[in-house]
């Protein structure tokens, strides 16, 4: 997701937990309480995404970037071309799309 979605998301599950925490307080019941378990699971499954753990993700350098794509570049090529191979049909179907009927 987006920077901006992902704030949005996590905006919204804050206001919601404090806006059913409160509904939860003045009336108890069954229905807030689910309300509440929803916003918990919308900040939690949210917080990765977050600027905030931006910072530790690994910057490669140039040569680090092209050492690792010789390195993995031949295995990927090898799977894609056997996947290819194997798995590909040499069948056609045409179709004529200036024909209003349906096949």
């Amino acid at each position: 997701m987006s920077l901006l979605r992902n704030s949005i998301v996590h905006v919204g599950s804050w206001a919601a937990l404090v806006g059913f925490g409160l509904w939860a307080y003045y009336d108890p019941g069954f229905e807030p309480v689910i309300a509440l378990i929803a916003g918990v699971v919308g900040i939690v499954t949210n917080v990765e995404d977050l600027p905030l753990g931006r910072g530790s993700r690994r910057k490669l350098t140039p040569e680090k970037k092209i050492e690792l794509r010789d390195k993995w570049g031949p295995v990927f090529k090898d799977f894609f071309l056997r996947t290819a191979r194997d798995s590909y049909r040499t069948e056609v179907i045409m179709h004529d799309v200036a024909r209003l009927a349906p096949y």
